[in-house]
């Protein structure tokens, strides 16, 4: 059984789909350490011809605070309108704007208290419109600890995967081969091609939200996203 883990990002990219939609079971890394700066509150989408990012406010809190107990800052609610007015300025012309839009705005009107909840529960509305079933658990809720490579090979086994899924930026600096191959776990890259596809606006800009995909692309995304694969597991 494959399987890929990620921590819980905000609208992800293209490629955080397709490495879902490789594996058998996937696995919501929430109960490590949040960081500032990275990809769980905010992402790019395509504006006119140029990109703008969206950043979901989150509390203040301590460096060690895990992923999982991450409050969203709902002290001003205009980034909500914002986000949503944004968008719909951005894609009100796309040819599935109708589909897409209100999956969005029911899930930002839902006001989680949870930035992980929120973008878990979104990632999954979002697999389920364009037909990626895999299953899908959090760390938080396994049986888990270790860090690293250590932490990764024992949700493999308490998964009982014996093919591990690594995404775009996995190499030798934070992947301990060796461990995996001595607990029998294979490594399957994952080999994301970004695809090329009709978008609004002319200069054609990759690796944006997944959203800018299903705007554009509706429910022919998944096709898309398998179009230009090659795996190589080693």
């Amino acid at each position: 059984m494959k399987i890929a883990i990620h921590q819980p990002l905000f609208i992800p990219w293209l490629g955080y789909f397709d490495k879902i939609n490789k594996a058998d079971i996937f696995v919501f890394l929430d109960h490590v350490q949040y960081s500032k700066g990275g990809w769980i509150n905010r992402n790019r989408i395509k504006m006119a011809n140029s990109e703008i990012l969206l950043t979901i406010p989150v509390i203040k809190k301590e460096l060690n605070t895990p992923i999982n107990a991450i409050q969203i800052d709902y002290n001003n609610k205009s980034w909500i309108r914002k986000h949503l007015n944004t968008i719909k300025y951005s894609y009100k012309k796309t040819p599935y704007f109708e589909e897409i839009y209100p999956i969005l705005e029911n899930s930002y009107l839902k006001n989680q208290e949870y930035l992980s909840n929120f973008n878990e529960e979104l990632i999954g509305k979002l697999c389920s419109y364009i037909g990626i079933n895999t299953p899908i658990v959090r760390s938080s809720q396994l049986n888990v600890s270790g860090n690293k490579s250590q932490l990764l090979l024992n949700i493999c086994k308490e998964c009982n995967a014996d093919t591990y899924i690594i995404g775009m930026g996995g190499n030798n600096d934070y992947m301990d081969y060796e461990l995996f191959k001595h607990n029998n776990i294979k490594i399957q890259h994952q080999n994301f091609h970004h695809p090329i596809y009709p978008q609004i606006g002319k200069n054609f800009i990759p690796n944006l939200s997944i959203i800018d995909l299903l705007f554009n692309m509706g429910k022919d995304s998944l096709e898309i996203l398998e179009s230009n694969n090659k795996k190589e597991i080693i």
